[in-house]
């Protein structure tokens, strides 16, 4: 996709679906959706020239591109008993061989993630005894993850110690 300019209505959304923000723009993304329904979005970097779209795309089909994910900065403190997560340090702490870990995907806007978020935090303070276990969110609007598909709000995973294919 090329994008001089994030329109409004449905131009927009897909724009911000694929992490282009008008400041970015010009800029060229492919967005490749798989059959396990996963959205790869591969992010273009350079001079927007022929030679460099052609070359963009001969390393697609060639399969050399690694996908980009949407993240927010890593917070400095956990503030609640519930961890952040971020698409930047999901791995880190999610793929923890050992540590069970119950990850709530949720929007901001969502109304039933909303009345979920204090019997989460009640549970996660109930749990955090327990230096096993981390139950933690993530803001699925603002972040993603390698081999994460959510596909509706909330959805929650558990990923049990030395078994992380949740």
């Amino acid at each position: 996709m090329v994008a001089t300019q994030v329109a409004d209505g449905l131009g927009k959304r897909l724009g911000e679906y694929i992490g282009v923000k008008e400041e970015n723009t010009p800029t060229v993304r492919i967005v490749n959706p798989t059959s396990e329904g996963a959205v790869l979005k591969y992010e273009f970097e350079g001079a927007i020239t022929a030679e460099n779209l052609v070359a963009f795309v001969a390393k697609f089909a060639a399969g050399t591109l690694s996908p980009a994910y949407k993240s927010e900065e890593i917070p400095e403190s956990q503030e609640n008993s519930v961890v952040v997560l971020v698409g930047k340090s999901f791995k880190s702490i999610v793929h923890d061989p050992t540590k069970d870990v119950l990850v709530e995907f949720y929007a901001p806007w969502c109304g039933h993630c909303k009345s979920l978020a204090p019997i989460y935090e009640q549970l996660a303070t109930k749990l955090k005894h327990n230096s096993n276990l981390i139950i933690a969110n993530m803001d699925a609007t603002a972040n993603e993850a390698q081999g994460v598909n959510v596909e509706g709000f909330p959805t929650i995973k558990y990923y049990p110690a030395n078994n992380k294919e949740g």
